[in-house]
């Protein structure tokens, strides 16, 4: 009995542990719930500047507006969306390079 009260503990911090920089019930700061999906509209060209707000052919997403020149301001043209590979934890030093 004893080591079942142990093993549950160890699995609700477990759990707990993962959860990461979200808030309870919500996503990380800077990004939206889109029909449970937690994107950042301001680079996102599936949700630009809105949940359900794509972007056109040919179109990246800058700062929550579709743009068809592409990106600038020393960001990197990842899947569509203008990111900061300095700075974006889902392109970390590079597209598609998530963060340790």
């Amino acid at each position: 009995m004893r080591a079942h009260r142990w093993a549950a503990l160890g699995l609700f911090l477990f759990a707990t542990a993962c959860d990461g920089d979200m808030p309870p019930g919500g996503c990380r700061t800077g990004e939206t719930d889109c029909d449970g999906t937690c994107v950042n509209t301001d680079s996102d060209a599936r949700n630009c500047g809105g949940c359900g707000m794509a972007c056109g052919a040919g179109e990246v997403c800058a700062a929550g507006a579709c743009d068809a020149a592409g990106c600038s301001g020393g960001t990197t043209e990842c899947d569509r969306a203008c990111v900061d590979t300095d700075t974006d934890e889902r392109h970390c030093g590079g597209c598609g390079m998530a963060c340790a």
